[in-house]
């Protein structure tokens, strides 16, 4: 696995050789069975409600504590009701024409690529047109992080979290490093940056919705884990949520 250093690309290879459950384990840490069945995941955590893996920790600090990726049970069902309104079929009519624009988007560069006979990765420019709608519909940004936007401060700050948290998910021998006190400072440092750069665009939002938002309301909603690392899917989920409601008036393969 270490010199593998992509934890991602080796569980495919191995589900392509020993099918949709299989097990593994490294050595001085518990076993690990991986589920990639789409039935058996949706039996193991919505029939069963098993609970997560311990794993999901190490995304603790792209995600944030209280994301519903990490939440369970109660908690989880409370979180999901709150959100519900941003999946409402009257905000994502609303909301289509930032999705199809984001995709027009993906074909263009996927079209640019062809003509130059460029081989790309379909998978990363797939999550960067993730993170493109993310920021138009739930933020109302438009930020081209298909070509250009990857240099901007948003996308650093995200790049540079996600890499130092994807090196030990991917490096499991050394996944204890992440403790020593040099790198856990490196985390919030990491992390602070992130927060800074969604807590601006959320305040800026919420301004153009006639929201005033002081920079000590902005401190206080960093500190209460309003927007925290816990990542642009929490934080434009909420801002989509409130964007539905002002509309109304108005108008992975799974590990465990």
């Amino acid at each position: 696995l270490a010199t593998q250093g992509d934890l991602e690309k080796l569980l495919l290879q191995w589900r392509q050789q020993h099918g949709p459950f299989f097990e593994f384990q490294v050595p001085g840490s518990p076993p690990v069975m991986v589920v990639s069945d789409p039935d058996a995941i949706r039996e193991v955590y919505e029939v069963l409600q098993y609970h997560k893996s311990p794993r999901y920790q190490d995304l603790l600090p792209v995600l944030g504590s209280q994301s519903m990726v990490m939440s369970e049970g109660h908690v989880w069902q409370g979180q999901r009701a709150a959100f519900n309104p941003g999946f409402s079929s009257s905000f994502l009519k609303t909301a289509l024409p930032g999705f199809i624009s984001c995709t027009e988007h993906l074909v263009q560069r996927l079209e640019a690529a062809a003509d130059q006979r460029e081989v790309v990765r379909l998978h990363h420019l797939t999550v960067l047109t993730t993170l493109e709608i993310i920021c138009k519909v739930g933020f109302g940004e438009d930020i081209d992080f298909l070509s250009g936007g990857r240099s901007g401060p948003l996308w650093s700050a995200f790049e540079g979290l996600g890499r130092h948290v994807a090196w030990f998910l991917d490096n499991v021998p050394f996944n204890w490093m992440k403790s020593l006190p040099w790198n856990v400072s490196k985390t919030q440092r990491l992390q602070q940056q992130l927060d800074s750069q969604l807590m601006a665009i959320l305040v800026k939002r919420l301004q153009e919705m006639g929201i005033s938002v002081d920079q000590q309301a902005a401190a206080a909603l960093a500190a209460t884990g309003a927007v925290s690392s816990s990542g642009s899917s929490k934080a434009a989920s909420s801002s989509s949520s409130s964007s539905s409601s002002s509309s109304s008036d108005s108008s992975s393969s799974s590990s465990s």
